[in-house]
């Protein structure tokens, strides 16, 4: 579904200036939302994200096959972005991330550190001292370290 929603989003969001950064699904009791995110240089507001939701809805009725009612909400994403797919990882070597996996690795799912490198294959981590990489298709989430970035600025 996603892979549906990128390619129909994405290049319409470009031609209004805006970056797709990516799409998260969750159910609220029967409701399914899908949550869109946007950014542009120097951040988006309250208008561009009112902006961007009024051309996707109107995208979606006229082109989509969704069947089921849904929601629409169109964010930032945020201090604390969700990290989607390799090259995002790859924009922000050298931060802290949030990792959270499908498959237990060395008895644990949720790990965080220092992202140090990225392959075609794998995310690299640094705890400590020690580095882990993490094959990307293992990885059921990401999301960058607000806390750690805040340290910086």
């Amino acid at each position: 579904m996603y892979k549906q929603l990128d390619a129909l989003i994405a290049p319409a969001l470009t031609h209004l200036g805006y970056e797709y950064w990516g799409c998260e699904q969750r159910l609220e009791g029967r409701r399914c939302i899908y949550c869109i995110y946007i950014d542009k240089p120097g951040g988006v507001n309250l208008d561009d994200c009112a902006k961007a939701s009024a051309d996707i809805a109107a995208l979606l009725e006229a082109e989509s096959d969704l069947s089921e009612a849904y929601v629409l909400e169109v964010s930032s994403p945020g201090i604390e972005r969700p990290l989607f797919d390799l090259l995002q990882y790859q924009r922000f070597i050298g931060e802290v991330v949030s990792i959270k996996l499908h498959e237990k690795m060395a008895e644990r799912r949720l790990w965080q550190g220092v992202l140090t490198a990225v392959t075609d294959k794998e995310v690299v981590i640094k705890i400590d001292e020690a580095e882990y990489p993490i094959p990307f298709i293992n990885i059921a989430r990401g999301h960058l370290v607000a806390a750690e970035l805040l340290k910086k600025a």
